[in-house]
């Protein structure tokens, strides 16, 4: 059964730990979310998964564990399942650890990367190399993220190129009903769409799978509204 390569492929966006962003640009999210972030996955109006990203401080670090859990099923029989559950250390912005598991339509793999001296060190099934330290992975709760051009894919262990335009002010779809929000593209070696409202959280996400399913993250929780 091809349903993993024809609904996601390399653009499913379940991977990826957050990254707090550079140094001077690190934000605090247990502020921004409290202690955790909450979608669900929704492939075509009908809810197959969800994704959690949970924040805590760990002294003068911050821990981010994120899990996703998809299950694809046809006829009521399950043809696919994806489960990522990874954990990142940051401290000050900086990436000191990560370590994530994967199990893809049944296929294990893990990724990790670790902060040594002035390199991070990434592993991954793709292989090992290292990178400079100011790398993040794919994330979409820290809206930094956004201004990069290089990010790790922390499913495949591997550097996507990728490009970010702003689209303007837009409206999402949430679980509590319609946000206001921006809109931003992604093109490049990832493709979708995110949504930030005004006090930059991330809110909403969309893309195309391989089979021209549209797979939508949909807010469940995700900070509060902001005030009108």
């Amino acid at each position: 059964m091809q349903t993993r390569k024809l609904l996601f492929g390399a653009a499913f966006i379940a991977f990826g730990l957050g990254a707090i962003g550079t140094a001077d640009a690190a934000i605090d999210p247990i502020r921004l979310y409290g202690d955790s972030v909450v979608f669900d996955v929704v492939r075509n109006g009908d809810t197959i998964g969800s994704q959690e990203v949970a924040f805590q401080a760990d002294g003068d670090n911050i821990r981010v564990t994120e899990t996703s859990d998809i299950e694809v099923k046809i006829l009521f029989v399950p043809v696919y399942h994806f489960h990522y559950h990874g954990i990142a250390i940051w401290h000050d912005g900086a990436l000191l650890d990560l370590q994530a598991k994967i199990d893809d339509g049944g296929k294990a793999a893990t990724v990790t990367a670790k902060r040594i001296d002035d390199h991070l060190a990434v592993k991954g099934p793709k292989g090992a190399f290292n990178a400079a330290t100011d790398l993040v992975p794919v994330t979409h709760w820290d809206k930094e993220t956004l201004k990069r051009t290089t990010l790790l894919n922390s499913i495949e262990g591997k550097i996507e190129h990728v490009e970010v335009t702003d689209e303007g002010p837009d409206t999402v779809k949430t679980i509590d009903g319609t946000r206001a929000a921006h809109r931003f593209v992604y093109r490049g070696d990832i493709k979708l769409t995110a949504w930030y409202d005004s006090e930059d959280r991330w809110v909403g996400l969309s893309l195309k799978g391989k089979d021209g399913s549209t797979i939508d993250y949909v807010c469940r929780r995700c900070g509060p509204s902001p005030a009108k």
